[in-house]
Formats: C-alpha cells, structure tokens, sequence
C-alpha cells in the first residue's frame, strides 16, 4: 500500500506494471488506496483487488487469487516494486518452464549488492547466512521476489503464520517448507537486476529503516530457525 502516491516506491510500481505488461504477463496488486495511484497502475494494465489489513494476510488472499487460476504450465512471479527485475524474466522462469524447478529465488550479483544501502548489505548477507546454516540450502533468501509453480505457489498460502512476524514469515517461511517437501528450489543470478537508485538515497543512513532492519533481522531468523528444526532440516 503506497500512501504517498508521489513516492519513490509508488514511482516504482507504476514502473514495474508498464514493464510487465509489455511482456504480456498478468498483473495483479493488492492496493488500499483508492485514489491516484489506483487508476494509474489500473491504466497501465494492472488487476488491482482491495487490501485486508495485515501484511501476510493480504499477500496470501493475492497469492490464492493467483492460485486459483493458475494453469499446469504457469509460473507466478512475486516481485514488489522492482521493475529492473522484469529485465531478467526469461531467466527468472525459465528453470520452471523447462520443469527443472519448483520454486526459483532470484540472486542479487555482486554489482547488483553494490548498488544496496550498506546496511541492507550486513543485514542480508548475514541472514543469507543463516538460512543456509538451517535448511543446507543457499539462496539468497532476503530477497523477496520469488517465481514458483503451482505446487510451490501452494505452500505459501497453506498456513497462517504466527504472530507479528506473519509480514515477513508470509515470504521466507514457505521457502523453509518448500524444502522440507523436496521439491526443487533454484537459485539464478539475474544480471540485470540493480537497486533503485532514487530508493538508495532514501534510504541510506536513515535510522529508522536501519532499526527496521534489525527487527527484521531479530525476528525472522530465529522463527526460520524455528520452523526448520520443526520440520527436521537442522537438529
């Protein structure tokens, strides 16, 4: 939900809805709005449905809204405010298209890194880290985007998480059950991928993200911890 509609980030969206739509994709977005930025991304093409309140409440009634129709040859990407991953779709997909993956999580290049605030960097990397230590599977898992099948499409919106984490466990936990079931995850570089630059002088240095960050960071990886001792990927 983008309540100022001039912001970097709404700019951003309306960026990534006309880059996809020239790719032929469906887009669907979760929106509260109501206002301008509704009917802009609405003109480029976006199927835009209500906003419930909650994070990992709305983004699993928009995963299921593409659940439900999706066909067996299908592939949902997620993707937030990022139109430069668009640049890098095929690659993206392809894995899944070609059945050699159920569920494909983007990788960050080191140039890509170096366009992030610094602090983002230490967080992600570390947490990065951390998940490879629970579930012996490296990815890079503090990024959001995510294209999945059907099947692993499913385990994102099989359970209510628990607690104030649900915002962030609705992303990164199903990737912990996604392994735990077997099926295949693929980690890809996407090369063209870089930050926003707009986005990065926002953000760097600002202390209230960074404090958002470490929340984050708190938060999330002992619940991950948690779920992968649970499902027997770490003793």
């Amino acid at each position: 939900m983008y309540h100022d509609q001039n912001s970097v980030r709404s700019q951003l969206a309306r960026e990534l809805v006309s880059k996809a739509k020239s790719r032929e994709c469906l887009v669907r977005i979760s929106d509260g709005t109501g206002g301008q930025f509704r009917r802009d991304i609405e003109l480029r093409g976006a199927n835009v449905s209500e906003q419930v309140q909650g994070m990992g409440p709305d983004r699993r009634r928009l995963m299921r809204l593409v659940y439900r129709n999706m066909e067996m040859r299908d592939v949902a990407l997620w993707t937030e405010e990022k139109p430069s991953l668009i640049d890098d779709l095929e690659l993206i997909i392809g894995p899944i298209m070609m059945d050699q993956a159920d569920l494909v999580i983007p990788a960050r290049t080191e140039e890509a890194w170096a366009t992030h605030p610094p602090e983002q960097v230490l967080i992600e990397k570390f947490c990065n880290r951390a998940f490879k230590a629970f579930t012996n599977v490296e990815i890079d898992c503090w990024f959001g985007p995510f294209a999945a099948n059907a099947k692993a499409l499913g385990h994102f919106i099989a359970r209510e998480e628990d607690g104030t984490d649900d915002k962030w466990m609705s992303i990164h936990g199903p990737r912990v059950d996604v392994i735990a079931a077997g099926l295949r995850v693929k980690s890809v570089p996407v090369p063209k991928y870089r930050y926003d630059a707009r986005q990065r002088a926002e953000e760097e240095g600002n202390t209230a993200l960074i404090l958002k960050r470490v929340e984050q960071a708190n938060n999330l990886v002992p619940a991950l911890y948690a779920r992968a001792k649970a499902l027997g990927l770490v003793a």
